[in-house]
């Protein structure tokens, strides 16, 4: 351990005994400090750096040097917040490693000017330029022997520090850019005054490289310049294209396909790049010594010149702008070498005005630039004799009739001006060959059909221009005025225009105002004013939105033919829109129509879809449900009747009981009367009405009233008493049964069931049992439906939940229509209460509803 110790020591701690061991570097622009020494490997150094002066530490940090093993250095670097210029700075360094920290080096010092050798008062830094948004330091080094009073920037006091004896600095934050001068930091002290220049601005921003050729030759760069650096002089943004330095943003060179555009200042460059073959950047040059020649009424030729010959076999595409009269018409003509075109379909004694430009054809570029305009005038034409007929109505009357001839004039054609000084019209033209004799000038109301008022003014020959007064037109009407040359030849007509006197506002709004919707648009159409209703010529229309009390202004429609507008993204609600239209005059009173916006119809029936869709998911879901848990369902809200057990072939499921009135000879009238031998009541077969009757006759098939069965109710008390021996009229007696349209027979027991003296009830072989035992339901054995023993009985076992009432309880009213057992006092079908049935019926409804049956 001692000597893996001691070796690593003498390999990673190093004594400094000379002050030469530490070599500093500075440079003066960054403010950096380069520290070097010797060392055999890199490692962990303790490094302070103080103002030397004021002993005042300014770093003090352990660090990583950086080692070069080719001159065997360390080196680390420093950067200072103020110029180093302003102060002395001392190094000194140390070793260490985890185990041991090195003794430190003496210290190493580097001049700052503010040694007593410039004596002088100083500022740094000095004409710098740096980036806006920065921050920079100044220092300002007084006199010996003077003090200091106070630094600004740019007239503004700075709140300074002092780094020593004679030297003081401040920071400014955040630097804005400065003025073409550059911005001025100015130190004051007792006895001088000095200052320092900073430049603030930007880097290039240049971009968009551009080569194309002009001549097929060379190459013409373009680039576009970014923001204005705020740099000037030899700070500027300097350029090199390919290497070679530029002037201009514009620069030609030799066709080279590739190009690299360098910008540069002082802080910063930016490097831009372009490629391209020479026949895909073709832009040409403008068309030279434009001319017409070939002049004629209805068409001319066109000239010029190309400046390279180059231009002779390339593929060119020309377009010729002609304009006449405020209307422009472009036209296209192509061909290799292109330098003549012919224009056809122009107007006799028309002024036109053209230029040329053209472009390459194949691998079209752009377009090159316009010639310079030239002018020319057409020639005159005459119209063809028109073919006349009189066609005579009578020997006195007849109508003059000729074939309609093509005219081809523009009209607004002649110069017109007035002045609404007194309402009239003052009218200029030029000269014309058909006018030798003179001119006439008519006007006509435009309005008028047939019945016209025309009226004319003559002009001497030799005159161009005519006053029509006032007094011959009517305000806010529009006249058609015609100009009419005279010759030898006869009278010509030279041109046609319409106009007022004095315009006014329309007298009527526009017609068929409607609004469309378009999904959250509002499309409003609208057609034109009549002529007569117009009192001016309509410049536009204007567009309102209605409010409560007043119109917001949409916009101005400047063009009268176009007679619809959009108003797009509005919310769903009701609007009103007014367009009102306008002469110079002013507007007219206004058209108002109204819309409703509505949901959209593409939006309306995807709502509609989805509302069905979840509906029809919401059934299916509850159906599913309902489907899963059917067991669940039927229990809870329907569940099964349990059927009264009957004896054999009673036990099958029986079709649906169709209520029939039984024939007479299978209905016996039972009657109950004391049998002495027996000891009890017995009962015997009743006798018809009438007597006649057997009980054995058959049923009148053809009758079509069905028999009336009748039921008897008969009611035994257990308290009434039985006299043996008594005769048939002593017998219980029978509550007389209502008649309905379905009776019930009465169901019997034979004599033997009951026995007067115990007033118990026997066992009775295949007969009706009473619901009610005296002691309690016991279970009896079930024996033959024919079996006659006592102890056999098959069929409907009473229920022993019910109590027996006695006789006076009953009455008739309440026992109609529900048959009861003939040995109890119980209805088979009691009645239900009021509050009973209110309970029963909304428990019910929805079993019944399920299985289809009617509740009543």
């Amino acid at each position: 351990m001692l000597v893996t110790l001691q070796v690593r020591k003498g390999l990673c701690l190093e004594d400094f005994p000379l002050s030469q061991a530490i070599k500093l570097e500075k440079d003066l622009d960054s403010h950096t400090l380069y520290i070097k020494w010797r060392c055999a490997h890199p490692g962990l150094y303790d490094v302070e750096i103080y103002r030397t002066e004021f002993m005042e530490s300014v770093f003090n940090e352990t660090v990583e040097a950086r080692w070069d093993k080719n001159n065997g250095l360390c080196q680390w670097t420093w950067t200072s917040q103020f110029p180093l210029e302003c102060t002395s700075h001392s190094v000194r360094i140390r070793s260490r490693d985890p185990l041991h920290v090195g003794e430190w080096s003496p210290s190493s010092i580097t001049e700052g000017k503010d040694i007593p050798n410039n004596s002088k008062i100083q500022v740094y830094p000095q004409d710098k330029v740096v980036l806006v948004g920065s921050s920079t330091s100044f220092c300002c080094i007084v006199g010996e022997g003077d003090d200091f009073v106070k630094m600004m920037y740019e007239n503004r006091n700075e709140r300074e520090l002092r780094l020593s004896r004679r030297s003081y600095a401040i920071t400014r934050t955040n630097q804005s850019a400065s003025r073409p001068s550059g911005n001025n930091v100015v130190c004051s002290s007792r006895e001088a005054m000095y200052g320092a220049t900073i430049f603030v601005g930007y880097p290039p921003g240049d971009y968009d490289l551009t080569c194309d050729t002009r001549d097929l030759e060379s190459a013409e760069c373009q680039w576009k310049v970014g923001r204005d650096t705020r740099l000037y002089g030899r700070r500027k943004t300097r350029y090199t294209l390919n290497g070679r330095y530029l002037l201009t943003a514009v620069c030609i060179i030799f066709w080279e396909s590739s190009w690299i555009l360098v910008a540069e200042n002082p802080l910063g460059n930016v490097e831009l790049r372009d490629s391209a073959q020479l026949t895909d950047r073709v832009h040409p040059v403008a068309p030279g010594d434009l001319k017409a020649g070939n002049v004629n009424a209805w068409n001319v030729t066109l000239e010029w010149t190309w400046p390279f010959p180059t231009y002779k076999d390339l593929p060119l595409i020309c377009q010729v702008q002609i304009t006449a009269n405020a209307h422009s018409d472009m036209r296209n003509f192509s061909r290799p070498g292109l330098s003549q075109v012919s224009l056809l379909d122009l107007q006799p004694y028309e002024t036109y005005r053209v230029i040329v430009r053209c472009g390459s054809q194949n691998n079209f570029w752009k377009w090159g630039d316009w010639s310079p305009q030239i002018s020319f005038q057409t020639k005159m034409d005459r119209p063809e004799v028109p073919d006349i007929w009189i066609w005579m109505k009578s020997a006195n009357a007849g109508f003059v009739l000729w074939k309609v001839i093509t005219l081809k004039i523009y009209v607004c054609t002649v110069g017109i001006m007035f002045w609404n000084l007194d309402g009239g019209f003052d009218l200029s033209w030029p000269a014309s060959a058909n006018g030798t004799l003179g001119y006439v000038v008519e006007w006509v109301n435009t309005a008028c059909g047939l019945d016209c008022t025309v009226d004319w003014l003559k002009v001497p020959d030799g005159n161009t221009s005519a006053k029509i007064p006032s007094r011959d037109l009517i305000a806010g009407v529009r006249y058609t005025f015609s100009l009419f040359g005279l010759s030898d030849e006869g009278c010509e007509l030279l041109q046609r225009w319409h106009g007022y006197s004095k315009e006014m506002v329309p007298a009527q709004s526009v017609l068929n105002l409607e609004a469309n919707q378009y999904k959250s648009n509002v499309q409003l159409t609208w057609g034109k004013i009549p002529c007569t209703s117009q009192r001016g010529f309509v410049r536009g229309y204007n567009i309102y939105l209605v409010h409560i009390s007043s119109l917001r202004f949409l916009t101005n429609i400047t063009d009268p033919n176009v007679m619809s507008y959009t108003v797009k993204k509005l919310s769903l609600s009701s609007y009103k829109f007014t367009v009102k239209a306008y002469t110079d005059a002013g507007e007219d009173g206004g058209a108002t129509v109204s819309v409703n916006l509505g949901p959209y119809s593409d939006f309306l029936i995807v709502e509609i879809l989805v509302s069905l869709g979840s509906m029809s998911l919401f059934f299916a879901l509850i159906a599913g449900v309902c489907y899963k848990k059917r067991n669940w369902v039927k229990k809870a809200f329907y569940p099964d009747i349990p059927e009264p057990k009957l004896p054999d072939e009673w036990t099958a499921t029986q079709a649906p009981l169709e209520v029939k009135p039984s024939p007479h000879s299978m209905v016996q009238i039972m009657e109950r009367q004391w049998d002495s031998g027996k000891g009890g009541l017995c009962t015997v077969p009743e006798n018809d009405e009438d007597g006649s009757g057997t009980g054995n006759e058959p049923m009148d098939t053809d009758s079509d009233e069905p028999p009336l069965l009748q039921y008897y109710n008969q009611v035994v008390s257990n308290s009434s008493e039985v006299h043996p021996g008594s005769d048939s009229s002593s017998s219980t007696s029978s509550l007389a049964s209502a008649n309905t349209d379905v009776t019930y027979t009465g169901i019997q027991i034979s004599g033997c069931c009951y026995n007067a003296a115990t007033e118990e009830s026997a066992e009775c072989p295949g007969s009706y049992r009473p619901q009610m035992l005296s002691e309690g339901c016991q279970e009896e054995p079930q024996a033959d439906l024919e079996s006659p023993g006592l102890a056999s009985f098959g069929g409907y076992r009473p229920q022993c939940s019910w109590k027996v009432d006695s006789a006076e309880a009953l009455s008739f009213d309440s026992s109609v229509g529900s048959p009861t057992s003939v040995n109890s006092t119980q209805f088979l079908i009691p009645d239900v209460s009021t509050e009973d049935s209110r309970n029963t019926s909304t428990s019910k409804w929805f079993p019944s509803f399920l299985s289809g049956k009617t509740m009543k």
